[in-house]
């Protein structure tokens, strides 16, 4: 796979998922808050960038947005 190919893995809704991703799990950690919807629309979004044959970016954004949601669970209840 070229580098272009491997860039377009993450871009479009691909990436999206792995921002709301990125956001869902740096900022309690830096900030204490937690978002509450947001690693649900990002798992949405990284289903369906695998189902545009955008695998690469869509398993990263769903287990960036399930870390996510761990912490958002052990910041509601933790």
């Amino acid at each position: 796979m070229t580098a272009a190919g491997i860039l377009s893995q993450v871009t479009g809704v691909a990436g999206i998922g792995i921002l709301l991703g990125l956001a869902t799990v740096i900022v309690p950690l830096v900030f204490g808050y937690v978002f509450y919807v947001l690693p649900i629309a990002g798992f949405l979004a990284g289903i369906t960038a695998i189902r545009r044959n955008q695998l690469i970016g869509g398993i990263v954004a769903i287990v960036l947005n399930a870390l996510g949601a761990v912490l958002t669970l052990v910041g509601l209840f933790g």
